[in-house]
């Protein structure tokens, strides 16, 4: 039997029928698939669990083949699910989701001298010591009041309960698994925190460590609260965007530059601060947001290993997803590329359906008002000439 993965959104964008990776796809590298008529047809065929030979029986019909047409239609079927079961869209098992048990938080105590965290106009309030504060933290420390819909970011030493189901997330750098109330995030690779959970409402987040003191805690700390965040982020329409990005000399509009790790992006980006006189914003991970309609990035202090990074908002100007290539050429984009591949560069939470649905209608109205462009570039003048001719 065939059955369709629940880790697996069906969306129809720019007027395509597309398949997107949800939760553990991500992690299994699935790709964004664009179907033609008949994968679409298969797709909806399959629907709670179809037999191969049903699923060809009911298409032949569909198309009203004659049993010459048979052979190299079955085949055609065949090798079409067989892909589809290769990149997990498709499974050979049931894959309903489970119901979830609700998680309990232990004893939590607020702290008068808590401190604030205030990045894009939202307000974390850490219950802890200055001192396991990271020293890229520190320019976002606010003394004004938390807004209301702050997060309260808890310390606990107890240990999180045995998980008895599946995880959303098996990654060697996360494990997530979902409860009634929240999410549990497990670092196996931490040495001091573990694990953290997150409600669903954004607004508790419990950091679990059973070392305190160890040295490792305010860097361990300095990315669980860079996933808490961009959570609480995500439910205010704000994502982030693995990208670097510039502000163009005299103007405040920010230029960004995307691709995967090692792709280039700081490289590209220096590029441009050479022979155009940029400035920089961020050096790996920009919020998106829309302010009164127009697409701006807002300053938050995760920036990778670039070290730059700051507290203000910027207008969008253009998003430039790059690739490397043996010449400077813009690749031609229908809106299906350039919602999926700026979707495809999107760091925050899409673990279920709802989450992928709101990132998708987000970026059809953040996109709309910006350029969105391809370069396929070499390490040269030339690439940035080449696509600035695009963005001017």
């Amino acid at each position: 039997m065939l059955y369709k993965s629940r880790n697996v959104l069906f969306m129809n964008i720019g007027g395509v029928d597309t398949l997107i990776p949800l939760a553990q796809n991500i992690c299994d590298r699935m790709p964004i698939l664009r179907l033609n008529d008949t994968g679409s047809e298969i797709w909806k065929m399959t629907g709670f669990g179809s037999e191969l030979s049903d699923l060809v029986s009911r298409l032949a019909l569909f198309y009203d083949l004659s049993e010459d047409d048979m052979e190299d239609f079955r085949r055609d079927i065949t090798d079409f699910t067989d892909q589809l079961i290769d990149c997990h869209a498709i499974v050979t098992e049931p894959d309903d989701k489970k119901s979830m048990p609700g998680f309990k938080l232990p004893a939590l105590t607020t702290l008068p001298s808590a401190i604030g965290l205030s990045a894009a106009g939202l307000d974390l309030l850490l219950h802890t010591d200055k001192k396991y504060i990271h020293p890229d933290l520190r320019a976002f420390i606010s003394d004004t009041p938390a807004a209301e819909s702050h997060q309260d970011v808890f310390f606990s030493s107890e240990k999180t309960a045995a998980k008895e189901f599946d995880p959303v997330i098996d990654d060697p750098l996360l494990t997530l698994y979902e409860y009634e109330n929240g999410y549990l995030y497990h670092h196996p690779a931490n040495r001091s925190l573990k694990d953290m959970f997150v409600s669903k409402d954004a607004r508790c987040c419990v950091m679990y460590t059973d070392d305190i003191d160890s040295e490792a805690l305010p860097e361990e700390l300095f990315f669980a609260l860079r996933e808490s965040y961009l959570y609480l982020a995500s439910l205010h329409d704000m994502y982030c965007l693995h990208s670097a990005s510039v502000k163009y000399q005299n103007s405040d509009e920010a230029l960004l530059f995307s691709g995967p790790s090692g792709m280039g992006k700081s490289t590209h980006t220096g590029l441009w601060n050479k022979y155009e006189n940029t400035s920089y914003i961020n050096g790996d991970l920009n919020l998106l947001a829309l302010e009164d309609g127009v697409p701006v990035i807002k300053g938050i202090p995760w920036c990778g290993t670039s070290g730059i990074c700051d507290n203000r908002t910027h207008p969008v100007r253009a998003v430039t997803l790059l690739q490397k290539g043996p010449e400077n050429i813009i690749i031609p984009m229908d809106e299906t590329d350039i919602i999926t591949g700026v979707f495809m560069r999107i760091t925050s939470p899409r673990f279920d359906r709802d989450m992928t649905e709101k990132i998708i209608d987000f970026l059809n109205r953040f996109c709309s008002g910006i350029r969105v462009r391809k370069l396929s570039c070499t390490v040269s003048e030339e690439a940035v000439k080449t696509i600035k001719k695009e963005l001017f």
